[in-house]
């Protein structure tokens, strides 16, 4: 199937009170439905889940409605021991 509009890929980083929330997002076909990012069979989907949760401490949303879209939602990284 021929996609109409071209293939497109947003990064955006931005400060919600005491939280940032990084936000990527494409304009493709989406996640298959019930897709769980902590049992993703992806290397990179699973390095991805690693990093946010273990690394940046990280909450991760998910929305498939139109493409996929994934936010890291945490906080200010210099205030998290261990990080510097």
């Amino acid at each position: 199937k021929m996609r109409s509009e071209p293939c497109t890929i947003r990064v955006s980083l931005k400060r919600d009170g005491e939280d940032y929330c990084l936000t990527v997002s494409d304009n493709g076909i989406g996640l298959p439905p019930g897709f769980d990012i902590r049992t993703a069979q992806s290397l990179g989907l699973r390095l991805v889940y690693f990093l946010a949760r273990h690394q940046l401490k990280a909450r991760i949303e998910l929305r498939t409605d139109a493409g996929s879209e994934i936010t890291f939602r945490f906080s200010d990284p210099h205030s998290i021991k261990g990080l510097s």
